[in-house]
């Protein structure tokens, strides 16, 4: 078993010691359902993690990123959060694990892109000043998974979904107990992304879900089920989707997946008028119109996206990622205010308004939001 693990603690009231007397007792009952919907467990094989311990590592890596890392020491328990260049661009995106009884020198586990992870590594270590503060990747050790309802989105901020909204609700799942070898949190960005688990890397999760009373529905283990629901959301992860110091945090939507904290200042990238840029693109959800032949000839990454008409000379956006029948695209907002319908090489696509999206937004332009957080 990983020794990375060894600091985490296992929250066990006197009734979920009872129920465990219990089941011993009667090993041949299976345990009660926990939900009435299947869930999914995805390995998230395109995510790595780093932990990083030593005395101020908090503080440390609180100087570094556009979070406010210090809500780790009361409530939260996971954060999303950008790493940006000196120029307010991102680099690097993370989520951000709580150390060990919310001590400044426990040991803090960053999730980020599995192809950047050595890159995000150096970039710690460049700005470190004090030797005793250990950056180490716990690749071999650690995966990470996420649990998810893949129907839960449908009734995302949809107050009228009724019992519809009732059966598709992940909630049980923040009350889980799956040992003193496993980190979990609620994923911090949106609500539909279900559960973010760290466990070691030998560790089936599905099975262990199983075991605890969770309906688990099948999967391929290709993460398709998961990047489906993010694209649905309008949520880039990593590099081949964000890209690698050209977006400002607004423009994947930073203010909305709470990775951006406006009463902080002074870390690297950060500027006094950063956040008072009109933001005019956004990474934001697309749909895709044909056949599967059409699909593999027009939709590559990092494909131009025009207007239907074919009217403007430049392209309105660019395609980032592709799970079909949906995927992801950096948009100009002007241009998808006037017409949500646009073209990707021959294929017809449309732009989706994203749950979160005010139903009001008719401007030619989307200011970045202020964060009271």
């Amino acid at each position: 078993m990983s020794t990375v693990f060894t600091k985490f603690r296992r929250f066990c009231t006197n009734m979920d010691r009872m129920e465990d007397q219990d089941r011993t007792a009667r090993p041949d009952k299976p345990p009660r359902a926990l939900n009435s919907e299947p869930v999914m467990a995805e390995r998230a094989k395109t995510r790595s993690v780093l932990a990083i311990s030593g005395p101020k590592s908090l503080s440390f890596l609180n100087s570094l990123t556009t979070n406010e890392l210090n809500q780790l020491r009361h409530d939260a328990t996971c954060l999303h959060t950008f790493f940006l260049n000196a120029k307010g661009r991102i680099i690097h995106e993370a989520l951000v694990y709580s150390p060990d009884e919310g001590d400044d020198d426990g040991t803090i586990f960053v999730e980020c892109d599995i192809s950047s992870l050595q890159a995000l590594q150096t970039h710690l270590i460049m700005y470190r000043t004090k030797t005793n503060i250990e950056i180490r990747s716990v690749e071999q050790d650690v995966a990470v998974w996420t649990v998810f309802d893949p129907k839960e989105i449908d009734t995302f901020g949809d107050e009228s979904a009724g019992g519809e909204k009732k059966s598709h609700n992940t909630s049980f799942l923040d009350n889980v107990d799956l040992g003193s070898d496993v980190l979990s949190s609620r994923d911090p960005r949106m609500w539909p992304l279900g559960v973010r688990i760290l466990a070691p890397k030998d560790m089936d999760v599905s099975a262990t879900l199983r075991g605890a009373g969770v309906k688990i529905s099948s999967s391929d283990q290709t993460g398709g089920n998961y990047r489906m629901v993010r694209y649905k959301l309008g949520v880039a992860e990593g590099v081949a989707e964000i890209g690698y110091g050209r977006s400002l945090p607004a423009e994947i939507n930073g203010d909305y997946t709470n990775a951006i904290s406006q009463a902080k200042s002074g870390y690297v990238g950060w500027t006094a008028d950063g956040f008072k840029a009109t933001i005019t693109r956004r990474m934001l959800p697309l749909r895709f119109q044909g056949t599967g032949a059409q699909y593999a000839a027009h939709l590559t990454p990092n494909a131009p996206i025009t207007d239907r008409k074919g009217k403007k000379r430049a392209p309105i956006g660019y395609l980032r990622g592709i799970q079909l029948p949906v995927g992801l695209g950096l948009m100009h907002i002007p241009s998808v205010l006037v017409d949500t319908h646009c073209t990707v090489g021959k294929m017809a696509t449309e732009c989706m308004r994203p749950p979160w999206w005010k139903p009001d937004a008719r401007k030619p332009a989307i200011v970045a939001q202020e964060m009271s957080r």
